[in-house]
């Protein structure tokens, strides 16, 4: 099956948006879709079982996460400011960005897509550059994604674009990715001799509860190596075959989507960054 994997950067002042052919991935995923043997799946932890029982009711006050200092934080919940005003770019292509009062982490909002049916590539992002220190970089986020059943859903709500990016590639980026029953942690290289490559970890489906992403990125060695995890549990430890980071661009939302045929809605709360030392 062939699979396509877009994504739009913002770079300062920059925009630009790639259209990657995975029709020919290399390395351990084959070329159906790039999603790994569902006889892999059950050696996966079920992070549902982890998860809290119901999402943050309005009765239950979370402190705002973005009352300390990090160097990049949104949570949705700033009452003086215009909504996503931390963002320096925003697209509504695969539908709206609004605030969601009713079903948050912390109080009072979210953020909430709900993703328009349709056929063809379609994305409704929240886009940062952030400078990274010392190649160290923790993106921490809280994903909720509600999947109708009885349609295909293929859509990615959250990129983390490397850079620059690893020699030999023109783009490489880290992606949670849905395509149909499956979810997956990838790391996509484009690769400048025209031969992509995409590497991935398969976890539990999304079922309908917020849930708390953690990706650290480090050195190790000769090279940096990121660690994935959701609720705690660590989901994937990839290599990202390059010792060099100055920035990372987070990509929120729906940065991709395409033939979708049921409406999913995505909801994500309290995304933060943080750099060094």
């Amino acid at each position: 099956m062939r699979r396509e994997l877009f994504f739009a950067c913002v770079i300062a002042t920059t925009a630009c948006s790639v259209l990657v052919d995975l029709s020919g991935l290399a390395g351990s995923v084959p070329n159906d879709g790039g999603f790994i043997d569902a006889s892999d799946a059950a050696a996966a932890p079920d992070v549902r079982d982890d998860a809290p029982t119901s999402d943050a009711g309005s009765d239950v006050v979370v402190p705002r996460v973005c009352a300390a200092t990090h160097a990049f934080c949104d949570d949705f919940d700033a009452v003086d400011a215009a909504p996503f005003a931390p963002w320096q770019s925003v697209t509504s292509g695969a539908g709206p960005l609004v605030l969601d009062p009713l079903l948050r982490v912390s109080a009072p909002n979210a953020m909430r897509i709900d993703v328009a049916t349709g056929s063809g590539v379609s994305s409704s992002i929240l886009s940062k550059t952030v400078a990274v220190t010392n190649r160290k970089v923790t993106l921490s986020f809280d994903l909720r994604m509600d999947l109708p059943d009885g349609g295909f859903v293929e859509l990615d709500p959250m990129f983390v674009r490397l850079d620059p990016a690893p020699a030999g590639t023109n783009a490489a980026l880290l992606a949670v990715a849905i395509y149909g029953p499956n979810a997956q942690l990838e790391y996509f290289r484009e690769r400048s001799d025209g031969g992509n490559a995409n590497t991935a970890a398969r976890y539990p489906r999304p079922d309908a509860q917020f849930h708390h992403y953690v990706v650290s990125i480090a050195p190790s060695g000769t090279t940096l190596v990121a660690t994935t995890s959701v609720d705690g549990t660590t989901i994937a430890t990839q290599t990202l075959e390059t010792n060099d980071l100055t920035s990372i661009v987070v990509q929120a939302g729906v940065p991709f989507a395409r033939d979708i045929t049921i409406g999913p809605t995505v909801r994500i709360d309290n995304v933060v960054v943080d750099t060094g030392p």
